[in-house]
């Protein structure tokens, strides 16, 4: 009757993401996507035929895991772990994600549905949960979620970087569902920029020069230079390791 089953919907949805249009046609990249796991895809029932339209709560967990995991790749793309860990500490205490599915939700609805609209639920919960961070900082609140709130859980330092670094994923989202950065190399990933790498004459990145050493909003008259790239984030800032001899050493040497 032209009906297309139910788990062939879902398969669509969940399985034949970028990656798997990208491996059509190659016979090990297809395989190399196979993780052999049974995959639970959930009540089904009010996708069938003449099946009347599901609720609220099952179309939410419905496309909840594939905002998630759209949240979870971007922010765990920083190269500094315990940035990334402080991004998502609140992300992995849960949440209804209503705010994240509701984009497709409603693109659904009107008949007007695509992946695009996932990465705009996952920009929107990024942005939600910046100001969370934020906001248990000037509150002094120490729990969130039934869990520490990230500047008790790390530090104040680093929850304040995590929350400004997690306002502008929020924009690198949308850049990078867009096409125009590679999720793996894009301004957040690849920061601090040292000068040596900004005044090199080889640019390898998506990016330009100005983006990478003046992003949008930045309004220091006098810009520090990092001669490295960061070490351990805030940590790091305060606990300066130094390459140098020891005095002890210097004292020896000059005896």
């Amino acid at each position: 009757n032209g009906s297309v089953a139910p788990w062939f919907r879902c398969i669509a949805a969940r399985i034949m993401n970028d990656d798997w249009w990208d491996a059509i046609g190659d016979t090990n990249a297809l395989e190399a996507l196979s993780d052999e796991e049974i995959h639970d895809m959930g009540d089904v029932t009010h996708m069938l035929p003449e099946a009347e339209g599901a609720g609220l709560n099952i179309s939410v967990l419905e496309v909840k895991p594939l905002v998630e995991e759209r949240i979870m790749t971007s922010l765990m793309a920083s190269r500094h772990e315990r940035l990334a860990a402080a991004m998502t500490h609140l992300i992995h205490g849960g949440g209804k994600r209503l705010r994240a599915t509701l984009p497709w939700l409603v693109g659904k609805a009107v008949g007007d549905s695509h992946s695009g609209m996932l990465d705009v639920g996952a920009a929107i919960e990024t942005v939600h949960n910046f100001t969370l961070v934020h906001d248990d900082i000037m509150d002094d609140d120490e729990i969130r979620r039934g869990r520490n709130a990230v500047h008790i859980e790390f530090d104040l330092p680093t929850a304040i970087n995590a929350g400004d670094a997690m306002l502008a994923i929020a924009a690198e989202i949308e850049q990078v569902a867009d096409g125009n950065w590679p999720a793996d190399d894009n301004p957040l990933v690849n920061a601090p920029h040292t000068s040596d790498e900004i005044l090199a004459d080889d640019w390898k990145h998506p990016y330009s020069r100005k983006q990478a050493a003046s992003p949008e909003g930045n309004s220091q008259a006098n810009k520090y230079w990092p001669p490295v790239g960061r070490v351990d984030n805030a940590f790091g800032d305060r606990n300066l390791i130094c390459s140098c001899p020891s005095i002890e050493e210097w004292e020896e040497a000059a005896e």
